[in-house]
């Protein structure tokens, strides 16, 4: 016999309106993660537990009410949270054009009409880096992650060719799916392409068209941008930003003449290390049969 179907509370919208969380396509409160953050939503310090996130009979629902609970404990007594620098913001260079406000999938950013400038909910924002690379004067910078430490990084990778390493493949991957990847192809000990490069950026919504340019205009052999599956992105927009940004890039090659496979993007959890291997080895082929 089939159990009766359960659907979300009546006012569920409202009370997720009200605290600023959003709801999924189901109309159950949406998480960031079902699989590793099954508890926690967008909102820093809002966690969620039993039916309000989705069908759930009573012994599930009170392992995660523990598994929130904790999460809670940990968040106010401030514990193992990573360290989160205010953005750097140039008042001088900030045309109040709002984009950035608009932009900010969190809602972290307005403009406060009395002093004319953007300010920053400290509470809210997630230092994922999309105002940053949305502002045209660059009046937003992420701190530890300036436009210009980024391109030192390029050029000190890039200044002497890097050696003997064809193809030299700039990577630049997501500090939290893409990372993770990497670091679990190197503990199950499999290989890739000694060309891979990387450069870790927070999340792929930092990532700047102007750094995969100038990464192969100084001599890179290919870019690679590497980060969360479209769905599972930890900063909502950052994978879905970036695959748009990578067609435009290989519209710019294409106008240029140069050949559009040189950027190329994989979007991977952390334990597709097959995958990326797969993949990676596949980029590495074909540009080494361009180059040859």
């Amino acid at each position: 016999m089939l159990s009766c179907a359960m659907a979300p509370p009546r006012g569920m919208e409202q009370l997720a309106s009200l605290l600023g969380v959003k709801v999924a396509l189901d109309g159950f409160v949406k998480t960031l993660d079902e699989k590793v953050c099954s508890t926690e939503t967008d909102v820093p310090g809002i966690y969620v537990c039993g039916a309000v996130e989705g069908p759930k009979d009573i012994p599930e629902s009170v392992a995660q009410a523990s598994a929130a609970a904790s999460c809670a404990a940990r968040a106010v007594m401030k514990v193992a949270q990573k360290p989160t620098p205010a953005l750097l913001i140039d008042e001088e260079a900030c045309g109040k054009c709002g984009l950035c406000v608009v932009s900010c999938p969190f809602e972290a950013l307005s403009i406060d009409e009395e002093e004319n400038k953007v300010v920053v909910d400290e509470a809210t924002c997630r230092r994922c880096g999309l105002c940053a690379t949305v502002c045209g004067p660059g009046a937003i910078e992420l701190p530890n992650n300036e436009r210009m430490q980024i391109s030192q990084q390029i050029q000190s990778i890039l200044k002497d060719g890097s050696g003997a390493l064809h193809p030299l493949v700039l990577a630049f991957c997501c500090d939290e799916c893409g990372y993770s990847v990497l670091d679990s192809v190197g503990f199950q000990r499999k290989r890739y392409p000694p060309g891979i490069i990387p450069i870790f950026i927070p999340c792929l919504s930092s990532l700047s068209i102007h750094h995969v340019i100038e990464a192969l205009s100084l001599g890179a052999d290919g870019v690679l941008i590497l980060g969360c599956l479209e769905d599972r992105c930890h900063f909502e927009e950052g994978a879905i930003k970036a695959r748009s940004k990578v067609e435009f890039i290989k519209l710019l090659l294409r106008e240029l003449g140069l050949l559009e496979n040189k950027a190329n993007i994989l979007m991977l959890s952390g334990n597709m290390t097959q995958d990326f291997v797969s993949k990676v080895n596949e980029i590495a082929d074909r540009l080494r049969r361009v180059k040859t």
